[in-house]
């Protein structure tokens, strides 16, 4: 975590020179309810007064990982339904990239907004929490005895 904060805080930085904060409050982590039978947390680091408006700050801080294209339509299409149409003071949300955009190299700052992503429709929303009420409905009906099952010792792993 240590080395993680070293290479983030300086783009933390960046991003207070490129924007005027005039305020910053940290927020615990947001429960949203997709459904009857499926609810999410997410943890945006907080909210704040960016450039005059009220918005969602977020972001990760791993070096050589990213959310997909999907992933981050996904993310900012649950904010929007969980926290932003419920909540009129917020205008938006500042995405805080911060990886590296290839291997070996040094992490770069990219800030994403709402207004750069193209949401899910309502169709393509329910499909998506369909498919992961299925996966969950899968999970459950698999005994406990063949989650728990401990790899065979003998056997390499693929991802090794």
């Amino acid at each position: 975590m240590r080395k993680a904060a070293l290479e983030t805080l300086p783009l933390v930085r960046h991003y207070t020179q490129l924007h005027q904060v005039k305020w910053f409050r940290p927020i615990r982590p947001i429960p949203i309810v997709l459904s009857r039978n499926l609810k999410v947390t997410l943890k945006p680091i907080g909210v704040a007064n960016v450039d005059g408006k009220s918005l969602i700050l977020a972001g990760q801080v791993w070096k050589n990982l990213s959310l997909s294209p999907f992933e981050f339509r996904l993310w900012a299409s649950m904010l929007k339904v969980g926290v932003l149409d419920n909540n009129p003071d917020l205008e938006g949300f500042h995405w805080l990239e911060m990886s590296a955009p290839k291997v070996g190299a040094e992490r770069e700052l990219s800030v994403r907004s709402i207004e750069a992503v193209d949401l899910l429709g309502d169709d393509e929303f329910r499909l998506v929490i369909n498919n992961i009420e299925q996966a969950m409905k899968i999970v459950a009906d698999v005994p406990k005895q063949k989650r728990d099952k401990r790899p065979d010792p003998k056997q390499g792993n693929f991802f090794e």
